[in-house]
């Protein structure tokens, strides 16, 4: 709406050439270090001086998508509760949903490997082919699917003006939304591990299908979308429809598609911190030793600390007891995570409460 039809084709297309891009010299930079492969090792054998920034930017936006995954849950299913009936209570605010999201989630970010994930997953892929069709009737006018209005009652025009190829501060502004809708660029290091038979052409075949699949998607649901509302449809597409049976059910899906996407951002995360950890700790055999006490206290520090809802109920609790086990530790590195999780939770309740 901000671009144009003809412009946001050409940059949802240039956003996935560059995102392929990124990725084919990504699996490439993995190929050079030993396996397992991370931006940890990778940044190590290229430019040391930097290890620590690149794992900081990866940790600090894996846990800002995580956060951002639990805040779109709490925003969606008050309307879903709301639209089956439920008018007041406790389910027509948005915590209960986080912490029931946060619920999923938490066992669901302890597995070691992405491969885990693969039937929540396919899940996902089904609940975005859904919303896809969903979009996409509603553009063909399908009987009683009033685009307009709430339960097909005529109730004024909503659709604006459909320019086909528009430069505005606007277009500027929505510039990050294109690339971001392909980074996927965390991930690429635990695929590339788990990948049987890795060679580069299998890979690059690999990255290709998926930035072009979820290239189509986007392409679908952009012109619908447009096609239906024009320059007045929202940002969140969701918040165009009405609140009718199939919009209902459509939120839901993309609920449990941000849900089930939290480990998948999360396993990146907690590698990255790891790397954090390890370039304080030379010490190769008590990294070893002690790897399996790094790996629970990160995930539960992230877990905590990226549940809005966990903290803001228990935000004192929480950081009483990092502070504690932070005085008590006498090594610095542990020291320093214990209060940079307590220092997380400080600060999101400052941010929500």
């Amino acid at each position: 709406a901000n671009s144009g039809l003809i412009l946001g084709l050409i940059l949802v297309g240039t956003s996935a050439g560059l995102a392929i891009f990124s990725l084919h010299l990504l699996s490439i930079s993995a190929s050079k270090v030993p396996p397992p492969a991370s931006f940890y090792s990778v940044t190590e054998a290229s430019v040391p001086q930097l290890t620590f920034l690149i794992d900081l930017a990866v940790a600090i936006q894996c846990f800002g998508v995580c956060a951002s995954y639990l805040i779109v849950v709490g925003g969606l299913m008050p309307d879903v509760a709301s639209q089956l009936g439920v008018t007041s209570g406790f389910f027509t605010e948005r915590y209960p949903w986080i912490l029931i999201a946060f619920c999923f989630v938490a066992p669901l970010s302890c597995f070691h490997k992405m491969d885990a994930l693969k039937f929540t997953s396919g899940l996902s892929v089904a609940f975005v082919l859904f919303l896809m069709v969903m979009v996409l009737l509603y553009s063909l006018d399908v009987d009683k699917l009033e685009p307009c209005t709430d339960d097909g009652d005529d109730d004024g025009d909503c659709v604006g003006d459909k320019p086909m190829f528009s430069v505005t501060g606007d277009t500027f502004r929505v510039l990050s939304i294109f690339i971001f809708a392909f980074s996927c660029q965390t991930n690429i290091f635990p695929v590339v591990n788990e990948l049987r038979n890795p060679t580069q052409a299998r890979f690059d075949a690999i990255s290709t299908s998926a930035i072009f699949s979820a290239g189509s998607i986007y392409v679908v649901v952009a012109i619908a979308g447009f096609l239906t509302y024009g320059s007045e449809v929202e940002s969140n597409i969701l918040v165009s429809y009405p609140k009718q049976t199939m919009t209902t059910v459509a939120r839901i899906c993309v609920s449990l598609l941000v849900t089930f996407s939290y480990p998948i951002l999360f396993l990146p995360g907690r590698s990255s911190i790891m790397g954090l950890w390890r370039g304080f700790d030379k010490d190769e055999d008590a990294w070893l030793k002690n790897n399996t006490f790094r790996y629970i206290v990160i995930t539960v520090s992230i877990q905590n600390s990226s549940s809005v809802l966990y903290f803001v109920l228990f935000v004192v609790v929480r950081c009483s007891y990092y502070i504690i086990f932070c005085v008590c530790l006498t090594n610095v590195c542990y020291r320093s995570i214990c209060m940079l999780s307590a220092c997380m939770c400080g600060l999101l309740c400052v941010v929500f409460v």
